[in-house]
C-alpha cells in the first residue's frame, strides 16, 4: 500500500470486546503505544500469576477498557503474549510501549467463530 499509493501504513491492535487499545506512531520504532487514557494494560506471568512491571519479561495481557459504559470490560484476558519495551519511544510520547515483535497469541490452536477448538478444561475455583 505504501508503494502503490504513497501512503504511510501504521499498525494497531484491538479486539471487538475491548476496542483499539494500542497504536504505532510516526517513529515506527518496533513497538506499539498503549492508549492509556482509555485502557489499563497489565502483563501477568503465565506460571506464577504475578504482574510484570519490568521490561524484558513476557506474559499474558490483561486489559480493562476504561471508557465502556453499557458493556464494561474489566480484566479481560486477551490471550496475547506481550512485554514492555525497555526504552521509551523516540517520538517522545510518554505512554507505555510494548514490543510489537513479541506480540502474539499464547496458543496456536485453531479457532472457529472465535472459539478455541482444543481449549484446556476450566479450573474450578
Amino acid at each position: 500500500m505504501e508503494d502503490a499509493w504513497g501512503a504511510k501504513v501504521y499498525d494497531h491492535a484491538g479486539a471487538t470486546e475491548i476496542g483499539a487499545w494500542c497504536f504505532e506512531c510516526e517513529a515506527q520504532s518496533g513497538g506499539l503505544h498503549v492508549n492509556e487514557p482509555f485502557f489499563l494494560v497489565e502483563i501477568q506471568d503465565t506460571e506464577t500469576g504475578e504482574f510484570i512491571e519490568e521490561p524484558g519479561r513476557r506474559g499474558k495481557m490483561i486489559i480493562t477498557a476504561l471508557d465502556r459504559q453499557a458493556q464494561p470490560c474489566v480484566r479481560f484476558d486477551s490471550k496475547d503474549i506481550i512485554e514492555w519495551a525497555p526504552e521509551p519511544c523516540p517520538c517522545g510520547r510518554t505512554s507505555r510501549l510494548i514490543k510489537a515483535e513479541w506480540s502474539g497469541e499464547r496458543t496456536t490452536s485453531p479457532k472457529v467463530k472465535g472459539v478455541l477448538l482444543d481449549r484446556p478444561p476450566l479450573k474450578k475455583s
